[in-house]
């Protein structure tokens, strides 16, 4: 399952298909799994929206391994730290 351009509007939404999705995986082989996510964040606009958080947070709590990509980046010490943190 691939998206372009998710807004944060429609993300609860969106996480219930991909909760779903991962659900359905699991009752298949192993190697049928999701095993990594790649989340993309828009460091251009310098913040990490709550809703982003909170669903990041959730992947871990799912153990779902992330690969996060910083898209147009430009430094910014709140999100690289809350990052790390994760």
């Amino acid at each position: 399952m691939i998206l372009h351009g998710l807004e944060i509007k429609d993300i609860k939404k969106f996480k219930q298909k991909v909760f779903q999705k991962i659900k359905e995986q699991r009752k298949r082989k192993l190697e049928e799994h999701i095993n990594c996510i790649w989340y993309c964040i828009n460091e251009g606009t310098g913040r990490l929206e709550g809703e982003e958080r909170k669903w990041i947070e959730e992947l871990i709590k799912y153990k779902i391994r992330m690969i996060i990509v910083m898209t147009k980046q430009a430094y910014n010490d709140e999100l690289f730290d809350y990052l790390k943190e994760q």
